[in-house]
């Protein structure tokens, strides 16, 4: 039998966003939930949150139902035929030009300073990199004498 491992930090991840639909200080009983109850949750979502969210949280709480459906600690998902709604954004905004170099001199600045951070700082503008990619790179990721700098994918969570 082969069993998928999921990596701790994408449990904590979609632990995370069903707390956002689920709140920690509600005590909601799987067997007590109802479609009815869902959509409330759901909606709950537009009041603090952008599309992007109420979209792609539901959909975590529909794969998180459907598994407890498949252990048998619920015989319907209340989610199922729970939608998203609105349109998500493209893409964030990227830097121009005179903001761009305002970011690298004063990430410069910081840098000669030995200010923590101001690297990783750079590293965002200059390679691109994601703050999660940096902060999970080890020495072993700088190779062949500093001219090379692996960096995993990242997970993404679907």
């Amino acid at each position: 039998m082969n069993i998928k491992q999921n990596r701790p930090r994408s449990i904590e991840s979609a632990i995370g966003r069903l707390l956002l639909i689920f709140p920690k200080y509600e005590e909601i009983f799987l067997k007590e939930l109802t479609q009815q109850q869902g959509l409330v949750l759901h909606h709950r979502l537009f009041e603090k949150y952008k599309v992007a969210t109420h979209r792609h949280v539901p959909t975590k709480a529909k794969t998180f139902l459907t598994w407890c459906v498949k252990n048998k600690w619920i015989s319907k998902n209340p989610f199922q035929e729970i939608e998203g709604q609105g349109k998500c954004n493209k893409g964030k905004k990227q830097l121009r030009f005179d903001e761009a170099t305002t970011w690298m001199t004063v990430a410069l600045e910081l840098a000669e300073k030995q200010i923590p951070g101001a690297i990783a700082g750079l590293l965002t503008l200059l390679l691109g990199l994601r703050a999660s990619e940096i902060v999970s790179l080890v020495v072993r990721d700088v190779d062949d004498k500093g001219k090379i700098l692996w960096s995993a994918p990242l997970e993404l969570d679907r």
